[in-house]
């Protein structure tokens, strides 16, 4: 029996090796808008420049996957998460986010920050995007509950401090992923007690966006 349970340890440490592998993979995949793949892929929202590779800042396509994913699986929380970041005095870039996120993400996978969340989720590439998930809504809500309201100007510190608030919830190896079930996604048992989960239903004040499910490219 011991030797079952360290052998189970021993693949999931190798196949926490070949995610990030497979992580690093698509982070140095660049995106290319001659490749009718990527942009069939490409969320047209929050970009800063004409060409969207300027802003992927080194995380290649891991951080369109990334967005990709969340529209995807999480409609609501993502739709709102955009919401929210049209507000008109609170406002942020939804893709600049979203690629500091993933940033976020895969040095923690290097890290080996998130060993016991993949020990007990697995290994394959949907339990990293779901951490991607968790991370976006977690910080949507963080953003838009902070006292005094935060504006872009101080988007780096007020980052700087969510990333150590995640840091140290990894490190008490607390649940971070988010329910598949997405009909309730502002509901305290999808956001496991989590008291950023939901800002508010609506974020009020905001400037008019395009729905973020809508954007999305399968």
């Amino acid at each position: 029996r011991a030797a079952k349970k360290l052998q189970y340890a021993l693949d999931r440490i190798a196949s926490t090796h070949q995610l990030a592998r497979e992580i690093n993979q698509r982070v140095h995949t660049k995106y290319d808008s001659t490749n009718p793949t990527h942009e069939r892929k490409l969320l047209l929202i929050g970009f800063q420049g004409k060409d969207p590779a300027t802003d992927f800042r080194g995380m290649g396509m891991l951080g369109l996957d990334d967005l990709v994913y969340y529209a995807k699986y999480y409609p609501l929380s993502s739709k709102h998460a955009l919401e929210c970041s049209h507000h008109e005095a609170q406002w942020y870039s939804f893709a600049i986010v979203g690629i500091n996120i993933t940033a976020f993400a895969v040095q923690a996978l290097r890290t080996r920050q998130l060993q016991h969340y993949l020990f007990l989720n697995g290994t394959d590439r949907s339990v990293y995007h779901e951490l991607y998930c968790y991370l976006f809504h977690r910080f949507n809500g963080y953003w838009m509950t902070l006292e005094p309201k935060p504006t872009i100007m101080e988007f780096e510190r007020v980052f700087a401090d969510f990333k150590n608030m995640m840091e140290r919830q990894l490190m008490k190896r607390k649940l971070m992923m988010l329910r598949q079930d997405t009909k309730d996604i502002f509901g305290a048992t999808e956001n496991n007690g989590d008291e950023y989960g939901h800002a508010a239903s609506t974020c009020e004040k905001r400037k008019s966006g395009p729905s973020l499910a809508q954007r999305a490219m399968a």
